[in-house]
């Protein structure tokens, strides 16, 4: 099953707009010059023998278009967001959840986000797929950001 999310349509944040069902993880960061969906979509073929595809959307890169990871009967969605939309939920992410973090100030500046979904009713193979994707995705931004699964409101 794909999950198919529009990953700008927040505007505030809001815990409860995923469900318990579906994972939903977000990697923050800043300005990274290797955080592009194609450099993504690169690395995620390198990590693993997956099927990885960058789907188009409404034509705007940061708003539509998706990389879904498919391994065997197992998909993840990746998006990659970005803009002031972004910037305020770190910003609320940082002062409702990573308190006494030493890297609470740069969750809080944090102004780009791939954000990894998944259908968490499926089997605890999409759950490990998941977790290769986010791991994956954290290498190519050489560990320089912080991943928050938004559907439990924890940092991992």
């Amino acid at each position: 099953m794909v999950v198919k999310t529009d990953f700008a349509a927040a505007t505030t944040l809001n815990l409860n707009r995923w469900s318990l069902s579906e994972g939903c993880w977000l990697i923050l960061f800043s300005n990274h010059n290797a955080a592009t969906l194609g450099a993504a979509a690169a690395a995620l073929r390198a990590a693993r023998n997956w099927t990885v595809q960058v789907q188009s959307g409404r034509g705007r890169p940061q708003e539509g278009n998706t990389i879904v990871v498919t391994e065997g009967t197992r998909s993840v969605s990746v998006g990659l967001n970005e803009g002031p939309l972004v910037s305020q939920e770190s910003a609320e992410i940082a002062v409702q959840h990573a308190r006494g973090r030493p890297d609470q100030s740069s969750i809080a500046k944090a102004s780009r986000r791939f954000e990894i979904r998944f259908d968490l009713d499926q089997d605890m193979g999409n759950l490990n797929t998941a977790l290769f994707v986010q791991h994956a995705l954290v290498r190519l931004l050489g560990g320089d950001c912080a991943t928050f699964m938004a559907n439990v409101g924890t940092f991992i």
